[in-house]
């Protein structure tokens, strides 16, 4: 992989996870614990990185 897109990679992986941080931190203001579901989860990377406290679900319809 060239530099350029290794670079571009990488700053949308952090901007990816900032993004999950911010949606962790509103998250949390209201429930702390529970059963939680995330809706066109893809693979899941999102419910692995709020390490929610309860059962955990992901549904995603895509295919791909």
């Amino acid at each position: 992989m060239k530099t350029g897109c290794r670079n571009a990679a990488l700053l949308i992986n952090l901007t990816r996870f900032k993004s999950f941080e911010q949606e962790k931190e509103f998250i949390y203001q209201y429930i702390k614990e529970g059963t939680i579901c995330d809706i066109g989860c893809s693979t899941g990377e999102f419910l692995n990185h709020i390490k929610w406290n309860g059962q955990m679900y992901g549904m995603e319809i895509n295919e791909d």
